[in-house]
C-alpha cells in the first residue's frame, strides 16, 4: 500500500530542518542558521500509531537574489508537487515575513493539503503572536516547538488522521462465514474494503453486520 507523501516546505531558519529530524527519530537533516545549507530534497519515514508516512524536507524559499535560490525553489515545487501534504512552516518568535508570503503564493496555486506549522512557540510571546499567521488564508494551523518537542505528537496525529498504513486486520469468523478475499484501498482518504463471503448458511441472518461487527483494525 502506498504511504502517504509530506513535505515540509517554508523559508529559511524556520526550523523545517529540526522538524524533520524531530520526526522521523534522528538526525539526518542539517541543522544551521545559515541560509542555503539544506538545498536538495532530504528524505525520510515517519511511523506513528502504526501508521506511517514518507517526510521530504527542503530548502528555504528566499527571494533574494542569490544564485543558489533558484535551485532551492525548483527542489521545494518538486517535493509540493510529489506531496499529499505540505506542512508550510513558518516562524513563531520572528512573524510574517515577504518570503512568508511567497511560500503562500506558490502553496495557494495548488490543490494540496497545506497545514501551516507555527514553529518555536515556546514562549508567551510567540503564543500570543499565532493569529497573525491566520493572514495567510489557510484553513488548518498548528503550534509546535519543534527544538522543545512540543506539539509533535499532535502534528503527527493530524498528518495521519485520514491515513491507515502499514496496519493489520484480525478477522474472526464462525462456522457460517467464510472470507475468501479481500482488499484494501485508499481512495481520497477513505479506505474501501471488498469482501468476497464463501459461505452464508443462513441467508436470512443478518450475515454482513455479524461480519463487519467481527473486523478490527
Amino acid at each position: 500500500m502506498k504511504k502517504p507523501v509530506v513535505a515540509l516546505v517554508g523559508r529559511p531558519n524556520v526550523g523545517k530542518s529540526t522538524i524533520f529530524n524531530r520526526l522521523v527519530g534522528k538526525k539526518i537533516s542539517i541543522i544551521e542558521d545559515t541560509p542555503g545549507i539544506t538545498r536538495d530534497r532530504i528524505y525520510g519515514t515517519v511511523t506513528f500509531n502504526n501508521r506511517s508516512f514518507h517526510l521530504i524536507d527542503t530548502g528555504g524559499i528566499d527571494l533574494a537574489n542569490e544564485s543558489f535560490n533558484d535551485e532551492i525553489k525548483v527542489q521545494a515545487e518538486l517535493a509540493i508537487e510529489e506531496a499529499d501534504i505540505v506542512l508550510f512552516v513558518v516562524d513563531g518568535k520572528e512573524g510574517l515575513t515577504s518570503n512568508d508570503f511567497a511560500v503562500r503564493d506558490i502553496l495557494l496555486k495548488t490543490d494540496k493539503k497545506v497545514i501551516v506549522v507555527i514553529n518555536k512557540c515556546d514562549s508567551k510571546e510567540s503564543r500570543d503572536n499565532i493569529y497573525d499567521f491566520y493572514e495567510l488564508g489557510f484553513d488548518n494551523y498548528m503550534t509546535i516547538s519543534g527544538e522543545q518537542n512540543e506539539g509533535i505528537w499532535d502534528l503527527e496525529e493530524e498528518i495521519t488522521k485520514d491515513y491507515w498504513c502499514d496496519f493489520s486486520c484480525a478477522f474472526t469468523s464462525n462456522a457460517y462465514i467464510g472470507i475468501n478475499f479481500c482488499y484494501f484501498d485508499i481512495i481520497s482518504g477513505d479506505i474501501i474494503v471488498t469482501l468476497f463471503l464463501s459461505d452464508c448458511s443462513n441467508p436470512r441472518s443478518n450475515c454482513r453486520n455479524h461480519l463487519f461487527n467481527h473486523i478490527s483494525c
